[in-house]
């Protein structure tokens, strides 16, 4: 349903969703609670908060405003009853929007005529940056709001503590209005960055995003973009033409953007029931939680030369865990660890008889190739480890002569772009566009496996080998990309 289609009456008017009717006749109640009274019109509705429970007492205001207006022009206000319920009269032939507010909860609604009820939900106020190309002056504001936000000289703008939902967000030049961008909040995102505002070809009324995720309907950025009808979307950005090297085609890649296109499993392999999506270096990301991981199925980019990179927000080492499983005479998987059992001492290869460590501080795997932690089905993994403390890859157990590669440490709370990088043999590891091991390569030999085995991110079949932070916009490439396209892939999403 699109609450900015009415068919109230036969000359209702809209403008940037918000109504405007000017058949001032006696009618009967009709669809969105709406009564025809002499010169107004009262509308009925309710107020809720973020669970759908009503809300009494909440005060809500109609506020005399349009896209088209540098200005509110005049207001109305009223109060829900107990039920949360309300009515109120508004001057036939005006352009409104629907304010609600109680405690330091707010919200907009714009009038949908095909509803039964007109519906306004309140939440929490929000921030919002963007900006606004080859623009230096001027300033935004939001309809049914006196606050205004000045341009920079680099076009760029905030809004502070703004009332989340219908937001009719309007460019204003030399004191006109000229473009707006229309759009529903979504989510518990208290910050908003929209990339910059440009404007459409064809109709120079209105703002767009550059960024095609905008109008997918999936609340992509948290927002919900609306498309005026017969505008053609932007198209999907082309990925920067590396001219220095020639590399295969992108048919030999994956994308994952993390905003609802990867597959997560719980360490059972179980389809997760919830997923963590939090604001991400472009757009979402995602906070796996403890057991899960990202599923790719069997891919093997150890075939032959490969690129993998990612975007994390490391929150830093876990706590100490027990152990429970994985563990045999002599053996261990490739884990972190403190703490014996009292009188035992660990040996050459392995424990001693059958007794186990107490306790372990878990490494956290980011890639994994493997369908166990045992030696003849670990193919490939890049871990932190929490002894050495720094990032490492593993293959062929803990075969230190070609399968464990120490790459460097991590910077906590701060979002970082990591790449590895295989090629002829060797691998390669960069951190924020820079290559950051040996110029020369190390020597690296994945472990041959007899059958294919999952490849997986954050995570594997063990439960405490969960990456602790956020990760974003992943891409496995089956071929080694070039310094200066690790370098542009940086560049591109860099704050």
């Amino acid at each position: 349903m699109n609450f900015w289609k009415m068919t109230v009456c036969a000359s209702a008017l809209i403008s940037a969703g918000i109504l405007g009717c000017s058949d001032s006749s006696p009618t009967e109640e009709v669809a969105g609670g709406v009564t025809d009274i002499g010169n107004s019109l009262a509308y009925s509705g309710s107020v809720v908060d973020a669970e759908g429970s009503v809300v009494a007492s909440a005060r809500v205001v109609a506020y005399y405003d349009s896209w088209n207006q540098a200005s509110i022009l005049d207001s109305v206000v009223t109060t829900t009853d107990e039920n949360g319920k309300f009515e109120i009269q508004v001057d036939s032939g005006v352009s409104f929007v629907l304010y609600a507010s109680h405690g330091s909860e707010c919200g907009y609604a714009k009038f949908d005529a095909l509803q039964s009820k007109q519906k306004i939900s309140i939440g929490n106020r929000k921030n919002l940056t963007s900006s606004v190309e080859g623009k230096s002056d001027g300033f935004m504001r939001v309809v049914g709001n006196n606050a205004k936000a000045l341009l920079h000289e680099d076009g760029s703008f905030e809004f502070r503590e703004l009332p989340p939902g219908d937001i009719s967000l309007v460019y204003v030049e030399d004191e006109t209005p000229t473009a707006r961008l229309d759009f529903t909040t979504t989510g518990s995102e208290r910050k908003l960055d929209i990339p910059a505002l440009g404007m459409w070809n064809a109709n120079m009324n209105w703002l767009t995003i550059s960024d095609p995720r905008y109008y997918t309907g999936a609340a992509f950025g948290g927002i919900n973009v609306f498309v005026p009808t017969g505008i053609k979307l932007p198209e999907e950005p082309k990925e920067p033409e590396d001219t220095t090297d020639v590399e295969p085609a992108d048919t030999n890649s994956i994308r994952l953007h993390l905003d609802g296109d990867a597959v997560v499993r719980n360490n059972d392999n179980t389809v997760a029931d919830s997923v963590n999506y939090v604001e991400g270096i472009s757009g979402k990301g995602i906070v796996l939680a403890a057991g899960q991981y990202i599923d790719l199925g069997t891919i093997d980019p150890c075939a032959g030369d490969f690129t993998i990179s990612i975007w994390t927000n490391w929150n830093g080492l876990t706590e100490y865990s027990y152990q429970t499983e994985g563990y045999q005479a002599s053996t261990y998987p490739m884990g972190g660890f403190q703490g014996y059992q009292a009188g035992t001492n660990p040996v050459e290869g392995g424990y001693q008889g059958v007794t186990y460590p107490t306790s372990f501080s878990p490494y956290q795997v980011l890639f994994a190739q493997r369908s166990y932690w045992s030696d003849s089905t670990s193919r490939f993994q890049m871990q932190y480890d929490p002894t050495l403390k720094a990032l490492t890859v593993v293959s062929n157990g803990l075969d230190m002569a070609t399968g464990h590669v120490w790459l460097g440490g991590l910077t906590t709370n701060t979002w970082t772009f990591l790449t590895l990088k295989y090629k002829d043999g060797k691998l390669f590891f960069y951190v924020n566009g820079e290559l950051a091991s040996n110029p020369m390569g190390v020597v690296f030999v994945p472990k041959e496996v007899a059958e294919p085995v999952p490849f997986r991110i954050g995570g594997t079949e063990l439960s405490y080998d969960t990456w602790n932070g956020a990760i974003d916009e992943v891409t496995i490439d089956m071929f080694a990309r070039s310094d200066e396209w690790i370098k542009a892939e940086y560049e591109k999403f860099a704050k």
